[in-house]
């Protein structure tokens, strides 16, 4: 993928501010917002104990802190406060009237962002909680990080967010991406060769030559340690472009 350090020039204070990150703030790097986008009863126990497993759950991946000091938990916080009674369990409308008194109370702080009820209402509709990341060193962590959280089952739509997912995708994404985007360049070829060298033997010489063209500059990539990124994956598809060219006037020469 694309690395964030290869954003700028080598003397530019972007790749500095990069460099100096990796090399001494990755202990804790991100923090990660786990999104209940539905309506959650709360109030039924069983459902908290759903909720509070899940976090459970995700914290045992190797790049999420055990550490609970670290994390936003409104719930666990609530139902530590005296605002919680056990006799308003499964009462929907009293529980939320007790959250929404606990946030009041606590508005100042960060926990108090993390619930939105339904207007003119004491209903939930959405909630989050924040954990901590740890030790995620590199590019590869950050990939892999994703994909782990992204594969934890939950028992309701649930989201894992952080501002950088979007660049982590495209480290997942960029090998199949390149894959399908050559495929689909070397079938635009071959037909493109068979309409114009009216003879299939030929047009599969040309498609063997681009792709002896193609593991040619994989090759060269990895002597020269040019990452596959966006970047490298555009000009893995123009050299397509280039490399039919000079096949195709040979091989047309050849038949004619």
């Amino acid at each position: 993928g694309l690395d964030r350090k290869k954003l700028g020039r080598g003397t530019s204070h972007v790749t500095r501010y990069y460099n100096v990150e990796d090399q001494m703030f990755r202990d804790y790097p991100y923090r990660i917002q786990v999104l209940f986008e539905e309506p959650i009863d709360y109030s039924n126990r069983t459902v908290r104990n759903q909720v509070l497993n899940l976090l459970q759950t995700v914290r045992k991946n190797q790049f999420i802190s055990n550490n609970t000091k670290l994390e936003e938990n409104w719930l666990k916080s609530f139902l530590r406060s005296p605002y919680y009674e056990r006799d308003f369990d499964d009462n929907k409308e009293q529980f939320g009237s007790n959250v929404q008194l606990f946030m009041n109370k606590f508005k100042s702080s960060p926990i108090a962002k993390n619930i939105r009820f339904e207007p003119n209402s004491t209903i939930i509709s959405a909630s989050r909680f924040v954990l901590q990341s740890e030790g995620v060193r590199s590019p590869h962590d950050e990939k892999v990080m994703v994909a782990q959280l992204r594969s934890i089952p939950t028992f309701t739509k649930v989201e894992f967010f952080h501002t950088m997912f979007r660049l982590f995708d495209q480290y997942i994404e960029i090998i199949p991406s390149t894959l399908i985007t050559v495929a689909i360049c070397l079938a635009a070829m071959f037909t493109t060769s068979l309409v114009l060298i009216p003879n299939v033997p030929t047009a599969f010489i040309v498609i063997l030559v681009i792709l002896a063209i193609l593991v040619g500059i994989g090759g060269f990539m990895v002597t020269l340690a040019i990452d596959l990124d966006v970047i490298s994956m555009i000009s893995i598809i123009i050299s397509v472009g280039f490399s039919v060219d000079f096949s195709a006037h040979i091989a047309n020469h050849f038949v004619a």
